[in-house]
């Protein structure tokens, strides 16, 4: 080998070393601002010392709007859904926004064979199933497309003379006595379902618990007006909670993109596959074909065809970012059910308005 090319060989080897020391120094500053990231994800949504997954999104505020203006209802194969990140998988994740440092999505899924309180889930998804069949449906979702939708727990008053009260059942109904064993059940049924919500995310739970209390709205589950401040007790942490189920023609839920009118900072769901009788479906897969949540504002979809088997738990910033359930198929016998549990914005402004009367 000749001097000059001993000198090349060795002038490349060097090259090589600093191009590999700028690799590590580089890594090792990802690696730091990951476990940044990580860690101030643990507590801002209340998982310190619990596992997740967390996914690094852009806001996507251009997207978002346009899909808010054109208020079309959007099908699960258009081609905008190439561009989504999928959440498909059991686990846990968080949504991170790059640009502001914060989380502002959860996903939790549970495969049905590995929950603790898979009974407490049964009678949950049991205790709608009985409801829907005691009251009418609401007619008055603007976003609504497919699919059918019911409440309970209070809304602000559409009678005259009445300032706000609670999904009831129709004035001609038989089953007064059916219907008083079931409000019995709302209060024990609300606190599971926010103790699933502070079990995923303590702080956003807590949060928006917090706030319910200085609105002093009346919860989910309170049968009569509180004289005075609410007593937040157990898990108890919204107004009412709306559920979805597919139609009289067996059309699956969906809606519109859309922007909740709530007063609630969170809004915490929970989905699952039923059977005819309500009641949860135990390890089923491929039940469906194309349903999926998605938030647009950060091109998210959470996939729950991919694993019917699961209980699906959300937690996103309903009033504030773009979001929408697609329509798709559901096999025969069975039902996809969602819930979501909130405090809307007109019965908080039903409620101040007839405290401010009572001074």
């Amino acid at each position: 080998m000749s001097n000059r090319e001993r000198k090349i060989e060795a002038r490349e080897k060097r090259k090589a070393k600093r191009k590999e020391k700028h690799k590590e120094i580089k890594n090792a500053k990802k690696a730091a601002k990951t476990a940044e990231e990580y860690s101030s994800a643990g507590h801002q949504a209340g998982r310190v010392g619990a596992s997740f997954s967390l996914i690094r999104r852009h806001h996507d505020a251009g997207h978002a709007q346009q899909l808010l203006l054109d208020q079309a209802v959007v099908a699960a194969d258009d081609p905008i859904f190439n561009t989504y990140y999928s959440i498909n998988t059991p686990g846990t994740f968080f949504v991170w926004d790059k640009e502001a440092g914060k989380v502002v999505f959860g996903v939790r899924c549970t495969p049905v064979v590995d929950l603790t309180e898979v009974e407490k889930f049964d009678e949950f998804f049991k205790h709608i199933h009985q409801d829907s069949q005691l009251h009418s449906q609401v007619k008055t979702n603007g976003a609504l497309a497919t699919g059918a939708m019911w409440a309970m727990g209070w809304r602000a008053g559409y009678e005259r003379g009445i300032a706000f009260d609670i999904y009831s059942y129709p004035k001609n109904g038989k089953k007064e006595e059916e219907w008083d064993k079931l409000r019995s059940k709302d209060y024990g049924i609300h606190s599971f379902y926010g103790y699933r919500f502070s079990s995923m995310a303590s702080a956003f739970f807590s949060t928006t618990q917090q706030l319910t209390q200085a609105l002093t709205v009346p919860l989910w589950g309170q049968r009569h007006i509180p004289e005075k401040d609410l007593d937040m007790q157990d898990f108890c942490f919204a107004s009412n909670l709306t559920y979805t189920k597919s139609d009289s023609h067996g059309r699956t839920f969906s809606n519109k993109p859309h922007k909740d009118n709530d007063g609630s900072p969170m809004t915490f769901g929970v989905w699952g596959l039923v059977d005819k009788n309500g009641a949860l479906s135990k390890g089923k897969v491929d039940m469906m074909k194309g349903v999926f949540f998605y938030v647009a504002s950060y091109r998210i979809k959470v996939d729950f065809a991919a694993r019917t088997d699961c209980v699906w738990e959300l937690v996103w910033r309903g009033k504030e970012d773009v979001h929408a359930t697609v329509e798709g198929t559901v096999g025969e016998r069975y039902n996809w059910v969602g819930s979501s549990a909130q405090t809307s914005r007109s019965l908080i402004q039903s409620v101040n308005t007839w405290t401010k009367a009572q001074v």
